[in-house]
This record gives structure tokens, C-alpha cells and sequence, in this order.
């Protein structure tokens, strides 16, 4: 497992329902508002200021993307 994806818990990966990039991403996190709807947090917007943290969906192409691997 890479340093990006230590410590993301599974319930973190966002439902499949955007047919975005970053729902396979390792950077993305699901975020649950509470009223109950769901944005896809960028990782590395809170470390890069300049990069989105909630970038506008679908995301079709992205320079930043890396495939997750669920664990086996």
C-alpha cells in the first residue's frame, strides 16, 4: 500500500454515480453533508492551495490521478 493510501478507510471511497475520474482515484474522499449529500474531497487541495478541494464533477481528465487498488 502506498503513503497515499494509508490510513483511508473503505467507507471513505465515494459511491459510484458520477462516472467521474476520481471515483477510482486515491486522492478522493467522500464527504456526507448533513443534510445528507455527498461531495468528492480532493486530498490534495489541503496540502496544494492551488489545486481544488472539491473539484466540479464529472472529472474526465485529471494530471494528478492515481489508480486505487482495493486492499485483497
Amino acid at each position: 500500500m502506498s503513503g497515499s493510501e494509508e490510513g483511508h478507510a473503505a467507507e471513505e471511497r465515494p459511491p459510484r454515480r458520477w462516472g467521474s475520474r476520481c471515483e477510482d482515484c486515491v486522492h478522493v474522499r467522500a464527504i456526507t453533508s448533513g443534510k445528507g449529500s455527498t461531495f468528492l474531497l480532493c486530498r490534495l487541495g489541503a496540502e496544494d492551495p492551488g489545486w481544488p478541494k472539491y473539484p466540479p464533477q464529472p472529472v474526465v481528465h485529471c494530471p494528478r490521478f492515481e489508480c486505487y487498488v482495493p486492499p485483497r
